[in-house]
C-alpha cells in the first residue's frame, strides 16, 4: 500500500512539473537560510557557557559614580579579588585577567600583530576551561616567564601542536611554552591565544588598589547575587571611603550582550539577534503560506480524482495517507536540497553576519533536529486546509468537474494570501528604511573631513620613540608634510575613555560636569579641517603657552550655560589646577551616531619634542592625508625607520564604517530575504494567478466574443488577487511602521519616517503583483476564444 502511495507521489510530482519545482526549491531555500540563523542564535546565546562552572562566575565592573550617572568600566583593582576572598566566604576561587593589546610575535624574522592574549593568575586555568593537550594546568603559569598557547598558535609558529618548552618572543620578550590547550569556541569572550604568567600581587600586602585588571570570581552554588550586593556596598565603604565608586557584579554568561561598559571585549546586539531571528521566521512564514496555497490548489485540480477515489469506495483515511505520502515526498527532497542550500549559503551569510560560522552537521543535532520537526510540522499544516476543503465537497461534483478554487470557503486562502503579502511588504519597507538611515549616516556631516585620512600605529618603546623626529622628517621630504601625532589613550576617536569630572563658574556658583578629554598637537584641527566657531587655535600660540591652554566644542558651551567661552577658566581634578579656554569648535561626532555630542576638552601636547619622556600620554599614532596609491611609499619609510615593528595603519572611512558593521549586517541580511521571499511569493502568485485564469478559460473565451477587451479581463481576473496585496500593503504598512521605531531609537541621530517611505515600497509591491498577474494571465486572455470554446 505504502509502495502504491509512493508512486503514485511520484508520478503527481512528475505531472506537476511548476508547482513541485517551487514548492521544493522555496522549502529548500527557506529551511536552509532557517537554519543558518538558528545556529547563529544558538551561537550568540550561548557565549561562554561551555565552561562547566560558567553559571557560577561573575565579572566585576566598577563604576565611578557621578551626578550624571559615571562611567563603568570593565577593569577593576588587583587587591580586589584577594580582598573580597579574605572577607567572604562565598568567594571560591577568582581570576583576574589584563589583556594584551596588540602583541607583536617575532618569528623568523617578522613581526606579527596577534590578538586574543592576556596576562592571568595560575588559577585562571582552574576557574575556566581550557582543556590541556600537554602541560600541567596547575603549574602552567606559576612563573611570569610562563606562557600557554592554543592549539591553533602552536601550528602557526610550530608547525607542530607539541610545542612544550619551546619559546615565543612577544613584544621583545621571550616566554617558555608551559601548555597548549585546545582551540575554545568561538563564541567565548575570554583570551583565546595565549595566557601568560602574570606579575599581580598573590598577597594583600603587596597588592594595590590601581585598576589595572579584569576580575572573575567563582561563587558557591547557594550564591545569591542580590544579598552580596548589599555586602558589596558596605564593602566599598570600607576601604573606597574617599573615592566615588561602587563595583557591579555581571554573570559571566551575560557578557556577551552587556551595554555601557567601556575598555570591553567586542559585543552582541541582542536588536539585531531579534533581527535575524524576525527575518528568517518572516521568510518561512512566507514559504509555509506559499506551500499551503500551492498544495490546495493542487489537491483542488485534482478534484475529479479525488471524487473517483471516494465514489470507489476510497476512505477519508486513505486520501489523507496519499496527500500526506506526497507531502513527505515533496518536504524530503527540500530537506535534502536544504543541506546542499547550507554549504553554498554559507559563506555569504558568513560575510553577511560578520562571524566565522563552523557549521557542522555532526556538531549541531539539536538545529538538525529542529529542521525535522519544522518539515513534519509544515506537512502537517499543509494537510489541514486542503483535507477540510475537499472534505466538505460532494463526490458528484467533483465528478461533474464543477468543482474549483472559488468554490466552498476561501477565507483561509484568503487569508494566508493577505499575510503572506503583508509579511512581504514588511520586509521591502524595513529594507527601504534602512538604506536611508545608512545613507544618512554617510553623508552627515561629522564635524570633520575623514576622506583620505590614514591612521598608523607608532611603536612607543623608548629606542622607537628616538626615531620619531627621523621618521617624520623622512615623510615631510617624501612630500607628505600634512601630519598629526596623537596617543590612543586620548584619542580624538577613541569613545571608550574615562571622563573627566570638571568644575566651571556657573550663574549660580561653581558647576561640576562631566567632559571627555582629548590630546592632540596643534596639526590636527588643521589636518582634519575642523571649524573654530570663535577664539583661536594652538597654532597661535607658542608651545611653552600650550600646558595651561584649552578648547572646547560647542556642547561643551550649551552644558556649562556659557554664551562665551574665550578666556574663561576650567578647573581639573586631582589638583591639575585651571586651564584657559581659548577657542571654540564646531561639534563634530567622535563616536557613532547612535549617541549624542558630548561635551569635549581638547588639549594640545607637543609629542614630537617629548618623544625623550616615555612615561605618560606618548606618540602612540600618527595621522597622514595621503591616498591609497601612497601607501606603498609610505610602507618603504617605515621599514627604514621601525624595521622590527608592523605597519599597522587604516583609513578613517574605514574606521567609520566599522562604527555601523551590524546595521550593515542587517541591511544585507534584509536583503538576501528581500529578493528571496519576493521570488517565493511572485512564483506562488504566479502559479496561482495562472490556475485561476485556467479554470475560466470558456468564461473568458465568451466575453471575448462580446466584446471584452484586454483590461477588463485584466481587471476580472486579478482583482482578488490584488485586493489581496493591497490589504497586505496595509498590513506591512503598519508592522514595518512599529518596528523601524524600535530599531531607529538605537540612533541619536536618524531619519524621519515619513509616509513616501511607507507608502513607497508597499506600491511597488502592489505593481510587482500586477505584473506577476499579468504575465500569467496573458496567454490565457491573449488566445483564440474559438479554440477554447471547442476544446469545452
Amino acid at each position: 500500500m505504502f509502495r502504491n502511495y509512493f508512486v503514485i507521489a511520484c508520478r503527481i510530482a512528475v505531472r506537476s512539473k511548476l508547482f513541485s519545482l517551487i514548492n521544493i526549491t522555496g522549502l529548500g531555500l527557506g529551511l536552509a537560510s532557517c537554519v543558518l540563523i538558528g545556529y547563529y542564535i544558538q551561537q550568540e546565546l550561548t557565549y561562554d557557557r561551555y565552561h562547566p562552572q560558567a553559571d557560577r562566575i561573575y565579572r566585576v565592573a566598577t563604576n565611578f559614580l557621578t551626578s550624571n550617572g559615571g562611567d563603568r568600566i570593565s577593569a577593576s583593582p588587583d587587591r580586589l579579588a584577594l580582598q573580597l576572598q579574605a572577607e567572604f566566604p562565598e568567594i571560591r576561587n577568582y581570576s583576574r585577567m589584563n589583556p594584551f593589546h596588540d602583541p607583536v610575535v617575532r618569528y623568523n624574522g617578522e613581526n606579527i600583530r596577534e590578538e586574543g592574549f592576556a596576562f592571568a593568575d595560575p588559577q585562571t586555568l582552574q576557574v575556566f576551561r581550557y582543556t590541556f593537550i600537554e602541560g600541567n594546568a596547575a603549574t602552567a603559569l606559576n612563573d611570569p616567564n610562563n606562557v600557554v598557547v592554543s592549539r591553533s598558535i602552536a601550528l602557526k609558529y610550530f608547525n607542530t601542536e607539541h610545542a612544550l618548552g619551546k619559546s615565543l618572543e612577544i613584544d621583545d620578550r621571550s616566554y617558555t611554552i608551559t601548555g597548549i590547550f585546545q582551540d575554545l569556541p568561538k563564541n567565548t569572550s575570554l583570551p583565546q591565544h595565549a595566557l601568560i604568567g602574570s606579575d599581580f600581587a598573590k598577597d594583600l600586602q603587596k597588592a594595590g588598589w590601581s585598576f589595572n585588571c579584569k576580575t572573575f570570581l567563582l561563587v558557591s552554588e547557594d550564591f545569591d547575587p542580590k544579598a552580596f550586593d548589599e555586602k558589596l556596598k558596605v564593602f566599598t565603604k570600607k576601604h573606597f571611603e574617599d573615592l566615588e565608586v561602587a563595583f557591579e557584579l555581571e554573570p559571566l554568561t551575560n557578557l556577551r550582550f552587556s551595554t555601557g561598559v567601556k575598555f570591553d571585549g567586542p559585543k552582541g546586539n541582542i536588536n539585531y539577534m531579534f533581527g535575524f531571528a524576525f527575518a528568517g521566521g518572516v521568510l518561512l512564514l512566507i514559504i509555509i503560506f506559499n506551500y499551503i496555497n500551492l498544495s490546495a490548489l493542487l489537491t483542488i485540480r485534482r478534484a475529479k480524482e479525488v471524487g473517483m477515489r471516494k465514489i470507489s469506495g476510497a476512505q477519508t483515511k486513505q486520501l489523507i495517507l496519499q496527500f500526506l505520502s506526497e507531502s513527505l515526498l515533496i518536504l524530503s527532497i527540500s530537506g535534502i536540497l536544504a543541506f546542499g542550500f547550507i554549504q553554498l549559503i554559507l559563506p555569504l551569510f558568513t560575510l553577511i553576519t560578520g562571524k566565522t560560522m563552523d557549521f557542522t552537521w555532526d556538531g549541531n543535532l539539536r538545529i538538525v533536529i529542529g529542521l525535522l520537526v519544522a518539515l513534519v510540522s509544515i506537512v502537517l499544516i499543509a494537510l489541514i486546509y486542503p483535507a477540510s476543503l475537499l472534505a466538505r465537497i460532494r463526490s458528484v461534483t467533483m465528478l461533474k468537474g464543477n468543482f474549483s478554487i472559488r468554490d466552498g470557503n476561501n477565507r483561509p486562502r484568503n487569508l494566508l494570501m493577505t499575510m503572506q503579502f503583508g509579511l512581504c511588504t514588511a520586509v521591502l519597507i524595513s529594507l527601504g528604511i534602512i538604506l536611508a538611515q545608512m545613507q544618512f549616516i554617510r553623508n552627515k556631516e561629522l564635524g570633520y573631513s575623514r576622506q583620505d585620512i590614514v591612521s598608523i600605529k607608532l611603536p612607543t618603546d623608548s629606542t622607537s620613540l628616538t626615531r620619531l623626529n627621523g621618521f617624520s622628517n623622512l615623510l615631510s621630504t617624501a612630500g607628505f608634510k600634512e601630519q598629526s601625532y596623537g596617543s590612543y589613550s586620548a584619542s580624538l576617536f577613541e569613545a571608550d575613555q574615562i571622563r573627566e569630572t570638571i568644575t566651571v563658574p556657573g550663574p549660580a556658583g561653581k558647576v561640576k560636569m562631566q567632559v571627555n578629554t582629548k590630546l592632540a598637537d596643534e596639526h590636527f584641527t588643521d589636518l582634519m579641517k575642523m571649524r573654530l566657531s570663535s577664539g583661536k587655535s594652538f597654532k597661535d600660540y607658542s608651545p611653552a603657552q600650550w600646558s595651561r591652554l584649552i578648547m572646547v566644542n560647542e556642547t561643551f558651551l550649551r552644558t556649562a550655560g556659557w554664551q562665551s567661552a574665550i578666556g574663561r577658566e576650567v578647573t581639573f581634578p586631582n589638583g591639575l589646577g585651571t586651564y584657559q579656554v581659548i577657542g571654540v569648535l564646531e561639534d563634530f561626532h567622535f563616536a557613532s551616531l547612535h549617541t549624542p555630542i558630548e561635551p569635549v576638552i581638547l588639549q594640545a601636547k607637543d609629542f614630537r619634542s617629548n618623544v625623550y619622556q616615555p612615561q605618560g600620554d606618548v606618540a602612540s599614532i600618527v595621522y597622514l592625508k595621503i591616498s591609497p596609491d601612497n601607501l606603498e611609499a609610505i610602507r618603504g619609510i617605515w621599514r627604514s625607520v621601525f624595521p622590527d615593528s608592523p605597519f599597522d595603519y587604516s583609513f578613517l572611512d574605514d574606521a567609520f564604517e566599522k562604527q555601523y558593521a551590524d546595521e550593515a549586517n542587517m541591511m544585507a541580511l534584509l536583503l538576501y530575504f528581500t529578493i528571496l521571499s519576493m521570488i517565493v511569493t511572485g512564483l506562488g502568485l504566479y502559479s496561482i494567478a495562472a490556475y485561476q485564469a485556467e479554470v475560466r478559460t470558456k468564461e473568458i473565451g465568451i466575453r471575448k466574443i462580446l466584446g471584452a477587451n484586454l483590461q477588463s479581463l485584466f481587471l476580472l481576473l486579478s482583482k482578488d488577487n490584488l485586493r489581496h496585496a493591497i490589504l497586505g500593503g496595509g498590513l506591512g504598512i503598519a508592522l514595518a511602521w512599529k518596528l523601524s521605531d524600535l530599531w531607529l531609537e538605537n540612533f541619536s541621530y536618524k531619519i524621519d519616517v515619513n509616509i513616501v517611505s511607507l507608502m513607497l515600497p508597499a506600491v511597488l509591491m502592489v505593481l510587482f503583483s500586477a505584473v506577476i498577474i499579468g504575465y500569467s494571465v496573458f496567454h490565457v486572455t491573449s488566445a483564440n476564444p474559438a479554440d477554447s470554446l471547442r476544446n469545452e
